[in-house]
């Protein structure tokens, strides 16, 4: 028995965020297998990304309260649309090179340094029995921003994953056929390509959603396009037998909407069917983790616990022998230092014999850096850094991919955002800052990422 191990949990309470759309169910182990006890949802008056996290603490305590809902070990689905994925080639390696390879990886298909991302990877196999891997990652400051909120709702975060990659009934089959699911919200859709239990896509949708009207409108033509999008990249192996998918609609949406849709995916040759239920991915996600005590994608970076403490603290104090060696090492040192101060006076009596000359020395290089015309002792590049920094948002809505500035005070700035909402904002920002003028934008490509270039 390893006494490390925590014990299983029977007990969970699962929530799901998507912009300030939160979502609660309560499951429980039970004799006939894992049931959904409680389901509750509500619109927050804050957005968890951007105001004080005591805040939103507050009012999701005060939902949790209001629903009696008193479990506090929570599965949290975290807002899809924050997730970057990729699939990629996975070689065979070993234990010690794999997750260095994933780094190198993840520096090399995201915006972002590894060191700013939580980043997680599954792995599957293709029809053709090839190796792939699943990168997902998710900006680290968004991640423990939301964990932080949790911790001050008096809630015990025990995983972060995302609802879409939750296994659900045939779409968990165990063979390696890939499929294409669809999981359809009143304002977003989620895409997923699955594969041998891994998956070689993974998208959110935001804007394929007319969330304004009173009716969720669906644009068609906009979704088609992004499935066809999507589909592009993938290995020959995996589009040529992708001819399965399933709709997952929510109860409040209007069936016609799922008709609609499958006609649609049955012009782009799959065989669709559709499941129509209450919060599937969250409960689903919730009652496979009772099942197997662990999530498919899991983006909550691991804890030490209590006893694992304790064992290091008196795991030390076995080791206190090496105090001896330590004093052995004091003494060594201070005979070093007592070696080099007497060296250091050798020195600065040397110093003093060449002082005047130094003195002189530095008088005249004085005077060149005064006539010299192109001397300037300000850092300008800090002063532009700094401007561009206070324009763009802090959300990570928007990152520079490329920062130059010519000699004639030029700069040329490239990189990707969310939307063109967030560009037009950051351009209108600069536009206004008063040592920043003639502000162009020279390029526009894309739509979710929008690809910019712009100089002033």
């Amino acid at each position: 028995m390893n006494p490390f191990k925590p014990k299983p949990i029977h007990s969970l309470l699962g929530l799901s965020l998507h912009g300030r759309h939160l979502t609660a169910v309560v499951a429980q182990s039970e004799a006939g297998g894992v049931k959904t006890k409680t389901k509750a949802t509500t619109t927050l008056s804050l957005d968890p990304l951007t105001n004080e996290a005591e805040l939103v603490a507050q009012e999701i305590r005060s939902f949790l309260d209001q629903n009696e809902i008193r479990e506090t070990r929570c599965l949290l689905c975290l807002p899809s649309n924050l997730a970057l994925a990729s699939s990629i080639d996975f070689p065979d390696l070993s234990e010690e090179d794999r997750q260095s390879y994933l780094d190198l990886q993840a520096e090399t298909e995201f915006p972002f340094s590894a060191a700013d991302l939580s980043l997680t990877s599954i792995t599957y196999e293709s029809p053709t029995a090839s190796q792939h891997a699943t990168l997902a990652a998710i900006p680290q400051n968004h991640v423990s921003k939301i964990e932080e909120i949790m911790l001050k709702a008096r809630l015990k975060p025990i995983s972060f994953t995302l609802g879409m990659t939750s296994a659900r009934g045939e779409a968990n089959a165990g063979h390696n056929r890939p499929q294409l699911a669809l999981d359809l919200y009143p304002d977003h859709v989620d895409l997923s390509v699955r594969c041998d239990g891994g998956f070689a896509a993974l998208r959110s949708l935001d804007e394929v959603f007319e969330s304004e009207k009173e009716t969720p409108s669906l644009d068609h033509e906009l979704l088609s396009r992004e499935i066809k999008i999507t589909l592009g990249p993938l290995a020959d192996s995996i589009r040529s037998q992708l001819t399965q998918a399933t709709i997952y609609i929510q109860e409040a949406l209007p069936e016609e909407l799922s008709q609609a849709l499958e006609k649609d995916l049955t012009k782009l040759g799959f065989k669709t069917s559709v499941r129509q239920g209450e919060h599937m991915a969250l409960t689903s996600a919730v009652e496979a983790f009772i099942s197997q005590q662990a999530s498919s994608l899991e983006f909550l970076p691991p804890k030490q616990t209590q006893l694992q403490a304790l064992f290091e603290k008196v795991s030390s104090r076995s080791n206190a022998w090496v105090g001896g060696s330590v004093g052995t090492i004091a003494v060594l040192t201070a005979l070093v230092f007592y070696v080099q101060g007497y060296r250091l006076g050798s020195l600065e009596s040397e110093w003093d014999g060449m002082a005047d000359k130094v003195t002189e020395l530095e008088t005249l290089q004085g005077k060149i850096r005064q006539f010299r015309p192109w001397f300037d002792s300000s850092v300008q590049s800090l002063e532009i850094a700094k401007y561009l920094t206070q324009a763009f948002p802090r959300d990570g809505s928007i990152w520079v991919k490329s920062f130059e500035i010519k000699e004639n005070k030029k700069v040329f700035c490239s990189g990707s955002a969310r939307n063109n909402q967030d560009l037009l904002d950051v351009m209108e920002q600069l536009r206004k800052t008063e040592d920043i003028s003639d502000v162009t934008l020279q390029q526009v490509r894309g739509e979710s990422p929008v690809q910019f270039a712009f100089n002033f």
